[in-house]
């Protein structure tokens, strides 16, 4: 996309791939950034619109309002957590990642390049015979440099690839794991894939799946860091748009359900039947009219949610919620839920300690205070997609008669 044309798109709010019109999906009305967490209960915090909308041309599913990237990542909380679920999950790519490079190249691997690298928890693991390089621009890049993996704190973008092929060369796999979908310019990103990708080389990009996010009525996805949701079928038009292929994709269970999608240089390589599978069961969804379930759905779970906890708090019940995460701070927002009916927010990450749940008031602890001075009489379990880790860790809750709300797809008490 041209920078005239970039502009445009900016000034009349077209998709981000193709330029098309946008129509609403679901509107969840004035939230806070997800992830800059206040520093006192009463501290202001902007609100900006969080909508879901939907390009009518390449069908894209993106935010109707983006933020800039430092409202965004200026103050970032998020480091990537130690989960025994996400360590299976990066074996699993591992060996997806061996496949198709083995497939692909025709000589030992060189250099390996992760944007998004957060704090290495991908990268550091990864199996490699060359060079490790992650690019992030978030305090988390000191965490990967502390495990020894090098790493430029950057946004990526053309310069940047530019830079790393002129000191290391071309890359022979390029790592986009959940941060494409969190910048605007997504053209901007895969044009400094192709550039830094060496000829026979392979791009692994994953994000949140939007039809598993649809599917699993999972309205939290939806925060301002979720520019656009991935699907196959736009995808491919945006790597065709750079002279790129998805030769392969992947589900996995991971946030909620995400896609993965290889993509190389057109004509390196063929491409296998899991491509045009995918794209005709996201057909056969938009047929069978899984959009708008998703947004009645929505509504409706968030109104019951509300309801339930007021009445709870109503009752004397004490509540509190487990995991200060951005899909948490979209629920609690949604349903209205502030410091009123929630008496502290449960996190095992220590930068987040003593901080608030934005829009709440509600505070940040670190995990285990619910068992002092009592334990509540129930607990949301935001951070859901850990939700049988967090049941294992805290068996000694439930053992003494504590109950978890889950608040995706629809509110229900465990």
């Amino acid at each position: 996309m041209s920078a005239v044309r970039e502009l445009e798109r900016l000034l009349v709010g077209g998709c981000r791939i193709c330029f098309g019109e946008l129509g609403l999906v679901l509107s969840l009305g004035q939230h806070p950034v997800p992830n800059r967490l206040p520093k006192a209960a009463d501290e202001p915090v902007a609100r900006y619109p969080l909508d879901l909308k939907r390009c009518q041309g390449c069908g894209l599913f993106q935010l109707g309002h983006v933020l800039p990237a430092d409202e965004l990542f200026g103050d970032y909380a998020y480091e990537t957590p130690e989960s025994p679920s996400l360590t299976a999950h990066y074996e699993r790519v591992y060996e997806m990642v061996a496949d198709v490079v083995a497939h692909v190249l025709t000589h030992r691997p060189g250099l390996v390049v992760e944007v998004g690298s957060n704090n290495g928890a991908f990268l550091g693991p990864l199996p490699w015979w060359g060079k490790k390089i992650g690019v992030d621009p978030s305090a988390a890049a000191e965490r990967a440099e502390e495990r020894g993996i090098e790493t430029r704190k950057a946004y990526f973008s053309r310069a940047e690839a530019a830079a790393i092929r002129k000191d290391h060369g071309p890359a022979m796999l390029v790592v986009m794991r959940h941060c494409l979908a969190h910048v605007d310019d997504i053209h901007e990103l895969m044009a400094g894939a192709a550039l830094l990708l060496d000829t026979r080389g392979a791009l692994y990009v994953e994000n949140a799946y939007v039809y598993s996010t649809l599917l699993g009525g999972q309205y939290d996805q939806i925060y301002h860091e979720h520019m656009s949701y991935l699907a196959v079928g736009p995808m491919k038009e945006l790597a065709e748009s750079h002279s790129l292929e998805i030769v392969r994709v992947a589900e996995a269970p991971v946030h909620g359900g995400s896609m993965g999608f290889f993509l190389a240089h057109k004509g390196q390589r063929g491409v296998g039947p899991s491509v045009a599978e995918a794209i005709r069961r996201e057909v056969d969804l938009d047929q069978a009219g899984v959009v708008g379930s998703f947004a009645s759905g929505a509504k409706a779970a968030i109104e019951e949610l509300g309801a339930m906890v007021r009445s709870l708090s109503e009752q004397g019940k004490v509540v509190d919620c487990y995991g200060a995460s951005a899909k948490g701070v979209t629920v609690l927002n949604a349903a209205g839920l502030t410091r009123k009916e929630i008496r502290q927010c449960l996190d095992g990450s220590a930068r987040k300690h003593g901080r608030y749940v934005p829009g709440t008031g509600i505070p940040i602890v670190p995990k285990g205070t619910h068992r002092t001075p009592w334990q509540p009489d129930y607990c949301i379990v935001t951070a859901w997609n850990y939700l049988d880790e967090i049941r294992r860790d805290e068996a000694e809750y439930e053992a003494r008669g504590g109950k978890w709300i889950v608040p995706v797809p629809a509110p229900r008490v465990l």
